[in-house]
C-alpha cells in the first residue's frame, strides 16, 4: 500500500522554525527527507538526527515529526488521509484498506464525544 500518498490536515503548527534550523537549504532538505520517509523508524531516525544537530526541538518541530510518523502509518494501513479540526475527525480509507471497522469504532468510542462512522464515495 506504499503507493498511497496520505494527506494530513490538522489544526496544529507543524514546521521547522527558522530559529531551530537557520539554514534554509538544510531546512528544505529535512522537509524533503521527512516527506519521503516510508517507515516510522525512518522518521524517528530523522527526529533523533535533528535533535543531535540542533538541540531539543520546539513544539512545532515535534508536531511535524509526530505527523510524519502518522503519515507513514496511514500509507501502510491504506488511508488516503486524516483531517482533524476542533469539532471533527475524518479518516479517509482506500477501497482495499487494512483496518478493522470494529476496532476503529472501539477506539473512537473511548472518547467522550458522540461519534459515528460513515462510508462515503468521493
Amino acid at each position: 500500500m506504499h503507493d498511497i500518498e496520505p494527506e494530513l490536515n490538522f489544526d496544529v503548527e507543524a514546521l521547522l522554525p527558522e530559529e531551530y534550523v537557520a539554514d534554509i537549504g538544510v531546512r528544505l532538505s529535512l522537509y524533503k527527507r521527512l516527506a519521503s520517509a516510508l517507515t516510522k523508524q525512518q522518521v524517528e531516525d530523522l527526529g533523533v538526527e535533528m535533535e543531535d544537530r540542533f538541540g531539543p526541538p520546539p513544539q512545532p518541530a515535534k508536531s511535524l515529526v509526530h505527523l510524519m510518523r502518522l503519515k507513514t502509518s496511514c500509507g501502510v494501513c491504506g488511508s488516503w488521509g486524516v483531517r482533524r479540526t476542533q469539532s471533527k475527525f475524518q479518516l479517509h480509507l482506500a477501497q482495499n484498506h487494512q483496518l478493522d471497522p470494529q476496532q476503529i469504532m472501539g477506539l473512537i468510542q473511548k472518547k467522550a464525544r458522540p461519534t459515528r462512522l460513515r462510508q462515503t464515495c468521493d
